[in-house]
């Protein structure tokens, strides 16, 4: 069963080493599961870099299952820290008319866009569930943004994050066809880079936050507090848990850690704890 990673912002796959050497210490879990690593830069837009995972994981469909038919490949997990994690809940929702409305106010149509430029809006705007991931680890995910967006270290990381030009022309097209003033404009373009896009008032993560979790994906969240365990009111330092927590998921497991809760040694045994479920109930 394919396990893919998804790290967090200013990251990478080596994040996941104390937690793939305690997997593949594991007998059953080494037989059973394989583990793969999906890597973005993360300054970009969150919608921009879900899309390519979307288009990545299709990708791997292709290859090693592209008649749909291998039950391993058809309940994949996905394992999400951080910014990884918006990611990762874009890629079992839906996205498209109402979620573009939420966010611009008007159709995609009454905006004047270069053909290149609409069409590229609608890859990654419009997206259906990834339908062959079938249980998502959410790892300190800041689902409702962190405060640390909107502190003055979060403006000056965000400042300097240059966007590719397409992302960003896009953006500024799009904005100065909306009835904004000056400086909600410049607020809106702001939330298009990966620090931006984690602030509290960002209308993306305020749209899929609150909603309910998809019925055909199980759903677990570890969540890090710096003091305690047994509390639902902490931090882990940079994610509260009124924004990691989620209504509806299968488990949640409070644990005493920072931020990298994926490389505490009680996220990791609930990691595993997770993956051994995952077998029992697949019946794999």
């Amino acid at each position: 069963i394919p396990v893919v990673f998804v790290h967090g912002l200013m990251s990478s796959p080596i994040t996941w080493t104390c937690l793939l050497n305690d997997l593949l210490a594991d007998p059953v879990i080494r037989e059973r599961y394989q583990f793969w690593f999906f890597q973005y830069p993360t300054g970009n837009a969150i919608v921009y870099s879900a899309a390519v995972l979307r288009r990545w994981l299709r990708s791997a469909q292709q290859h090693f299952d592209p008649e749909g038919d291998d039950p391993a490949f058809q309940d994949m997990v996905v394992v999400a820290h951080s910014m990884g994690g918006l990611l990762t809940r874009l890629i079992i929702e839906e996205g498209g008319d109402p979620l573009w409305m939420h966010l611009t106010g008007k159709p995609l149509e009454d905006f004047h866009l270069e053909p290149d430029r609409a069409e590229m809006i609608r890859k990654v705007m419009w997206f259906e569930p990834t339908p062959f991931v079938g249980r998502v680890v959410f790892a300190a995910t800041p689902h409702r943004g962190s405060d640390y967006a909107d502190k003055t270290i979060g403006h000056i990381g965000a400042n300097l994050i240059e966007l590719p030009s397409e992302i960003a022309q896009t953006g500024q097209r799009v904005a100065e066809q909306i009835s904004l003033d000056e400086q909600e404009r410049a607020v809106m373009l702001s939330r298009l880079n990966g620090i931006g896009a984690l602030s509290p008032k960002n209308p993306l993560l305020r749209w899929y936050a609150d909603r309910p979790l998809p019925a055909r994906v199980r759903v677990h969240s570890i969540i890090g507090d710096q003091t305690a365990t047994d509390r639902t009111g902490g931090s882990d330092g940079v994610v509260d848990y009124w924004s990691s927590h989620l209504d509806g998921a299968e488990s949640e497991k409070v644990v005493r850690s920072g931020h990298s809760v994926q490389q505490s040694p009680g996220g990791i045994a609930e990691i595993r704890r997770i993956l051994r479920l995952h077998l029992e109930e697949s019946g794999k």
